[in-house]
């Protein structure tokens, strides 16, 4: 955990102060209990935002949402959760055009993809060659 705080910085390079160090604390406490990644905001989506992303359970369905600004990034189901995050925490990001509806499909955290659902229309698409 003190490593997690002494790396904690603004976007333009200044460290936080009292109050956001002992808010990144509580958060990364209640996220330790709860089991799920610690993710930035910022790392996330690229929003200029301070805060951490929780994941909120509402039912069978999960909204990951932003503790500082309130945003919810996304809604998945409930055991999707944490690959969702590990997903939005990856660098590896890649898209494949649905031959149904025409709908981008972009996956965030594969660098291949073989087969998917399309997120738009909802039908099975296998991807001739594989798309990088």
């Amino acid at each position: 955990m003190g490593f997690y705080l002494s790396s904690v910085s603004s976007p333009h390079g200044a460290r936080p102060n009292p109050i956001q160090r002992a808010r990144v604390q509580n958060v990364v406490a209640q996220k330790l209990v709860s089991g799920y990644l610690i993710l930035s905001h910022e790392l996330a989506t690229g929003a200029d935002c301070v805060g951490c992303l929780t994941v909120v359970e509402r039912g069978d369905m999960v909204e990951i949402k932003c503790d500082s600004c309130g945003a919810v990034v996304d809604t998945v189901p409930s055991d999707r959760g944490g690959s969702r995050l590990m997903e939005l925490g990856s660098a590896e990001v890649c898209s494949a055009r649905c031959p149904h509806c025409g709908a981008t499909n972009v996956f965030r955290g594969f660098t291949v993809i073989e087969a998917f659902v399309c997120q738009e229309c909802g039908e099975g698409v296998d991807v001739e060659q594989p798309v990088q």
